[in-house]
């Protein structure tokens, strides 16, 4: 074949699937009628599609989409199908036509829930007497007009009926007519299906569909569904085919189905029990967190520890154990995160611990790495009380030497205040004398000095006071250009005055004033 070929008949197959079939209508609504009687036959179709197709013993006959035999002949019985462009070809559909004086009429398409009933009919213009109806042997009824109501019917309807008459004109004879009515399926047996269909994980949304489909001739017919899991009804009847769980637990597993019937609920079906078995989820992600952190706790202080897992349903059961002694604390809950307080730690709490999470309802289980504690004891608890004491001593000590300072300063400033004046006299008076002394050295030769400048420091030793002062001789605008004497030009007189008490001088035989020194600038 051709590659063209096969693209045409790929282009027809793909045009062509999932089209609607089409269906084969009689009005009046009998697979048999009498001859020289009128019978139409429509082509019913989702779509308002054109291009109509009659079939009659699968040759095509007509092209419209009703066709109308206006006086039936014998020749016009056989099967009839019938399509559009946009649908396959319907399912056969027989006609008979009979040229008895009895024939029993049933419908063409018969369906569970249907409300059905049959004729017995005499040829029109004879005379016909009461009827009998039965389904193989058993005796059904008997009618005075024909006419038998079935009832809504089921599955076991179907069968081959016969009803017996007496017809005539002037002479009436007793006529037997039989047809088979073949009740097919309203909605095809439900099955269970699972979204997702692979496996569904505790945690997961579940959806469990009440799969079926209704027949092309009663596509319009409403159904109600109901689901059971394990004989027990966990939802009721309604119009939805879907029972969902937001969450799906391990009690969730089970078998499950599914029951569909129609609105008169002349018609159930129920589909067969699907197992469903909920997969556990895994622990994973286990964390263990200390406040304070680090590992290492004095002993005597709170210590906290946060055991937690990422993923876990469920009751679990969060173990904090010492792997040296096998010892655990253990709580159980259904959270994803568990709290251990140690009011206070031991000195010999410390070592290799692990938190162990198990779920409960399977026994599934998870670690966490090893966690190390160390507790440090009470020496260095008191070594540390001990160092924070050194500390506040220390502080204090400082704080009072700069208090002391403080006042010593202030107490100095002002005994200087005091002593200013005597220094000065002092100063005085021991520049007379020196003036004095220089004028008999000098013989007449050197300027009268100038004393300016004058500096003094007292120093403060225990009881005594040394006043230091200082003369600066600088020559004058009168005296000569060449100096007398190197050292008289800026010579510089240093004096030292120890002033004593009046009784350390008279016990000792110093004057309570004393010059010690000159000297003379290099």
């Amino acid at each position: 074949m051709s590659l063209l070929g096969l693209l045409i008949l790929l282009l027809v197959a793909t045009e062509n699937a999932g089209a609607a079939k089409a269906i084969v209508i009689f009005s009046p609504n009998w697979a048999t009628v009498f001859t020289k009687e009128s019978v139409t036959l429509t082509c019913h179709v989702d779509s308002s599609a054109g291009g109509f197709s009659w079939y009659k013993d699968g040759v095509q006959i007509r092209s419209e989409q009703k066709y109308t035999i206006g006086s039936a002949q014998v020749s016009d019985s056989g099967r009839y199908q019938c399509k559009s462009q946009s649908s396959d070809r319907s399912d056969s559909v027989t006609l008979t036509v009979s040229n008895d004086y009895l024939a029993l009429k049933v419908p063409p398409y018969v369906f569970e829930g249907d409300n059905v009933y049959v004729f017995c009919a005499g040829y029109a213009g004879f005379h016909a007497e009461k009827a009998d109806l039965k389904k193989g042997n058993m005796f059904i009824a008997s009618s005075p007009n024909g006419s038998f109501q079935i009832g809504r019917v089921t599955m076991a309807t179907s069968g081959s009926y016969t009803c017996y008459r007496t017809v005539g004109y002037y002479s009436p004879y007793n006529y037997v007519s039989s047809a088979d009515i073949s009740v097919k399926e309203l909605v095809r047996t439900p099955q269970i299906k699972v979204s997702p269909d692979d496996q569904v994980t505790e945690g997961d949304h579940m959806t469990i569909t009440c799969d079926t489909k209704l027949s092309p001739h009663r596509e319009t017919t409403e159904l109600q569904f109901a689901f059971y899991r394990n004989g027990h009804n966990v939802q009721e009847f309604s119009s939805s085919n879907q029972y969902g769980v937001p969450s799906a637990q391990l009690e969730d597993s089970g078998n499950y189905c599914c029951e569909i019937r129609d609105q008169s609920g002349s018609v159930k079906k129920e589909s067969d029990p699907k197992n469903i078995r909920i997969q556990a989820q895994k622990l994973s992600g286990v964390s263990v967190r200390l406040e304070p952190a680090g590992g290492q706790v004095l002993a005597g202080e709170k210590l906290e520890i946060l055991c937690s897992v990422e993923k876990g349903m469920g009751l679990l059961s969060y173990s904090w154990c010492k792997q040296s002694s096998l010892s655990c604390d253990t709580k159980e809950a259904a959270v994803l995160e568990q709290r251990f307080v140690v009011e206070s730690v031991s000195e010999d709490y410390g070592g290799e611990y692990q938190c162990i999470v198990t779920r409960t309802a399977t026994g599934d289980s998870i670690s966490s790495a090893n966690i190390s504690i160390s507790v440090q004891g009470m020496i260095l608890m008191q070594d540390r009380s001990f160092g924070n004491i050194y500390v506040l001593i220390g502080i204090g000590v400082t704080l009072t030497f700069a208090v002391l300072l403080a006042v010593a300063l202030l107490a100095f400033k002002y005994r200087h205040r005091r002593s200013g004046d005597s220094v000065h006299k002092a100063q005085y008076r021991a520049g007379r004398r020196q003036q004095a002394e220089d004028q008999q050295t000098s013989n007449d030769m050197t300027p009268e000095p100038e004393y300016d400048n004058m500096v003094f420091q007292d120093v403060s030793h225990t009881n005594n006071v040394c006043s230091t002062y200082f003369y600066i001789n600088q020559q004058t605008a009168s005296s000569s250009s060449s100096p007398v004497n190197n050292n008289d030009e800026g010579s510089v007189i240093y004096a030292a005055i120890k002033s004593k008490s009046t009784r350390t001088a008279k016990n000792q035989g110093e004057p309570a004033e004393s010059l010690y020194e000159n000297f003379s600038a290099k």
